[in-house]
């Protein structure tokens, strides 16, 4: 097998909004075989949205805290109302996107203390939602 310009036929190199493209359109992350960062893990959570309100779960404020360890993600969240019959979606949607580190084992942990509130919105998830 030949090789491509990006560093061999495994390269892979995934945008933000989770979309394989070339690397000439955007700017692009390496997870060929590279160590896991938590910047690479809140980027692609960042491709999550959240399916009712149509905003990323980081702008949300619904991400707590990642953790890497090596090859694994845990993913500790909270979800705007304890009863989100959503849990599930979110769940494999977060996996979904994180599929593409290659990692291997991601978890989820669902808390709910610190309850959320919409002061741990980003400024700009605000304004998408007319709260400013």
């Amino acid at each position: 097998m030949g090789s491509n310009r990006d560093g061999g036929d495994r390269a892979r190199w995934v945008w933000e909004d989770s979309k394989i493209a070339n690397r000439e359109d955007r700017s692009w992350i390496d997870y060929n075989g590279n160590m896991i960062t938590k910047e690479q893990v809140y980027k692609q959570l960042s491709t999550v949205m959240d399916p009712e309100l149509h905003i990323d779960i980081v702008s949300l404020g619904l991400i707590y805290h990642v953790d890497v360890e090596e090859d694994q993600i845990k993913v500790t969240m909270t979800l705007t109302t304890p009863g989100c019959p959503l849990a599930p979606v979110i769940d494999k949607l977060i996996k979904k996107a994180l599929s593409f580190l290659k990692a291997k084992d991601v978890r989820v942990e669902l808390v709910w203390e610190p309850a959320w509130t919409k002061e741990m919105m980003s400024e700009e998830a605000k304004l998408t939602l007319g709260m400013i």
